[in-house]
């Protein structure tokens, strides 16, 4: 008896290890790929874009509502080989497959076709308020975390508690530091670098914290990702770049007499435009006659005074621009660019004044900033421009230098002085998603001896470089003559252009939420895209995509045969398998440098 059962018992063993042998490893992926961070353009099946009866399959409300929590497929298939059949059949059933499927060549063959056609712009996908109550409803709670933390919401208890601010903590001291001491994390290091003015050190720091932290620290970050409806794609938050665009027609004259100033005519005094005016009727006085604060060659705005990012934007545009920023910091403080904006703006650093002095920084001033300015932008942004008496002529002031952009507010940089297509290139680089040109021209009117200052404003599309909307200009004589004249028909110009502003904004430029008609093979057309890119620095990218697997879009293996293609087979396989130091090293190029 036992002789028969002992070949039998055998024959089982030698069947069960033969079976294990079916399914690829992702170190087999890795092999395939190359490792050298660009794509194979030839797949091993060459076909493996939307199958057109992928749609209809991935349209089950079961998958919608149970993708989170369950993943991708039924937990009870096991043979790899299976979920390749139902590939190939058009998955009309499974939506992705099984969660055990281990082949890395079969998502390999999506990201290299990229899906061309669908990318992310699924026709569902295109609204950003789709999903808006989710934002609001479910994120509110899960804070930053900290990357020691496995529950999110502990974050906010624990900011409750220690630092009295559930928000972004205590400008000062870098979210619930103790005052002088160095941040530790990722995290208090954004907060930190957002308290300084340095967005896009800030951004770094929040991505590098999202590829680097456990599952649940990074899942509470991610959580606050949304959806750029012009841009048609996901991110963190929705930055805004302002530039200003000059045009003297001739005009040489110290006074540029900016929209809200007066000439000959005293303004009356008036009501505000969503937070109010940011300037009351005294200043009219110092920006006629002989303008010293205003106008007057240099000593406050012209010449080094320490005014920074507002005074230079207050300078060219006057109020109309003054009026903008604080509707944009109205929109930061509740949240529609970000959550992440909302609450670095609760820090505090929203409240910076008009000089552009960053509370709780030495002299207001960056480091390596003198003066509050750019280095390298003598005078503020005016090229070959010196201070009182340096003969400065009114065709110098066209072009700004190329320096970092000025926080204005989170999430709101002002990038310089330029012609647009220069002033695209230059919110490129500090990487924002929406540019706010003001379109300055001046002139002088020789019957009267007035100055015409003419404003309008424009709005920018990043994505593809175009204009997307335009106001009517603005002119401060009509402005000035409006609110002389209480019978004015029409209201007040500067109202009137800041409704239609906003209007737009608060139409298309709002952070959605991710839409919920996002699935598996969208996400894996989006990765394929981006790997089909150069990243300068790729941080933005292994964040994005390491969402997509917090929310079950894409499976571990799908993860680390991304992560491979982006850096290589060593450093891709520590960031998706490894441990936080050992992340750590690897994204260690691409964070900020320190003391710049």
């Amino acid at each position: 008896m036992r002789s028969s059962i002992l070949p039998a018992g055998l024959m089982l063993f030698l069947l069960l290890c033969l079976a294990g042998c079916g399914g690829d490893s992702p170190e087999t992926a890795s092999t395939e790929g190359g490792g050298d961070g660009a794509m194979d353009p030839g797949g091993p099946d060459g076909d493996m874009g939307m199958d057109p009866g992928m749609e209809g399959g991935m349209e089950d409300p079961g998958m919608e509502e149970g993708m989170d929590d369950t993943g991708m497929g039924d937990p009870g298939m096991e043979d790899p080989g299976m979920a390749e059949d139902y590939m190939e059949e058009g998955m009309d059933d499974t939506g992705m497959g099984d969660p055990g499927m281990e082949d890395p060549g079969m998502a390999e063959d999506y990201m290299e076709e990229g899906m061309d056609d669908t990318g992310m712009g699924d026709p569902g996908m295109e609204d950003p308020g789709m999903a808006e109550d989710y934002m609001e409803e479910g994120m509110d709670d899960t804070g930053m975390g900290d990357p020691g933390m496995e529950d999110p919401g502990m974050a906010e208890d624990y900011m409750e508690e220690g630092m009295g601010d559930p928000g972004m903590g205590d400008p000062g001291m870098g979210g619930g530091r103790t005052q002088g001491s160095q941040p530790k994390t990722f995290a208090e290091m954004a907060q930190q670098a957002f308290g300084q003015g340095r967005d896009n050190d800030a951004f770094k720091y929040l991505f590098a914290h999202a590829v680097t932290a456990d599952d649940a620290s990074a899942r509470g970050l991610l959580a606050k990702m949304g959806w750029i409806g012009p841009l048609k794609r996901p991110g963190l938050a929705l930055r805004w770049g302002i530039g200003i665009e000059f045009n003297s027609k001739g005009y040489d004259g110290d006074k540029l007499y900016p929209i809200g100033s007066t000439q000959k005519v005293q303004a009356r005094e008036r009501g505000g435009f969503g937070q109010g005016r940011g300037r009351d009727n005294a200043g009219d006085d110092m920006m006629q006659g002989g303008g010293d604060m205003m106008q007057g060659g240099g000593d406050m705005m012209q010449g080094g005074g320490g005014q920074g990012a507002d005074g230079q934007l207050e300078k060219y545009t006057g109020e109309l621009g003054q009026m903008a920023v604080d509707g944009l910091r109205e929109r930061v403080a509740r949240g529609d660019f970000g959550l992440v904006l909302k609450e670095a703006g609760s820090a505090g650093t929203s409240n910076r004044g008009r000089g552009g002095m960053d509370p709780g920084m030495e002299g207001g001033m960056d480091p390596g900033m003198e003066g509050g300015m750019d280095p390298g932008m003598e005078g503020g942004m005016e090229e070959g421009m010196g201070g009182r008496g340096g003969g400065r002529s009114g065709r110098s002031r066209g072009r700004g230098a190329m320096g970092p952009a000025q926080q204005l507010v989170p999430g709101v940089v002002l990038v310089g002085l330029a012609p647009a297509k220069d002033l695209l290139k230059m919110a490129e680089q500090a990487g924002v998603d929406v540019l706010c040109v003001f379109n300055v021209s001046v002139s002088q009117i020789r019957r009267t001896g007035q100055v015409s200052n003419n404003v309008k404003i424009q709005l920018y599309n990043l994505a593809d470089g175009k204009k997307t909307f335009e106001t009517d200009v603005v002119n401060n004589l009509a402005v000035q003559n409006a609110r002389a004249n209480e019978n004015s028909r029409g209201g007040d110009p500067v109202d009137k252009e800041l409704e239609k502003l906003f209007q737009e904004i608060d139409t298309n430029w709002r952070l959605g939420a991710i839409p919920t008609s996002l699935q598996p093979e969208h996400a894996l057309g989006r990765v394929g895209e981006l790997l089909k890119e150069t990243h300068q620095n790729p941080l933005s990218v292994l964040a994005e995509i390491r969402m997509y697997q917090t929310r079950g879009l894409l499976q571990d293996s799908h993860l680390l045969l991304a992560y491979q293609r982006m850096t290589n087979d060593h450093s891709g396989t520590a960031l998706a398998t490894g441990t936080e130091e050992e992340r750590k090293q690897v994204i260690e190029p691409w964070l900020p440098v320190r003391g710049g």
